[in-house]
């Protein structure tokens, strides 16, 4: 199955557990209003598409695994903004260059 755009609306969602689902699709960017979560972990599925640049947005997420999918495209170098951001795994995906200059003022 894909991700469900209607998980953004889960606006007191701390942590998110979807690994090793088979899911595939896109990751949704109306999930950009999940205010409140800390942790993402979609790693081990089919998912494709980008890093939504809208998900900058998640002005609390410290920790996001994505690795082992068939993520595509460049980082997003808007991701500098996500200030308590401490992990990102993004291994055995199709990212295209390297890691964004931008990502030089991240601090944790």
């Amino acid at each position: 199955g894909s991700l469900p755009p209607d998980y953004g609306k889960w606006s007191k969602a701390i942590e998110l557990r979807l690994k090793d689902n088979l899911l595939s699709g896109s990751l949704p960017p109306e999930w950009s209003s999940l205010n409140d979560v800390e942790i993402i972990y979609l790693h081990s599925n089919l998912l494709t598409g980008t890093l939504p640049v809208e998900w900058m947005s998640l002005g609390r997420i410290r920790q996001l695994f994505v690795e082992d999918n068939n993520l595509e495209g460049a980082l997003p170098s808007e991701y500098n903004r996500l200030t308590d951001l401490e992990i990102l795994i993004a291994a055995s995906n199709r990212f295209a260059g390297g890691i964004p200059s931008e990502w030089g003022s991240m601090t944790k």
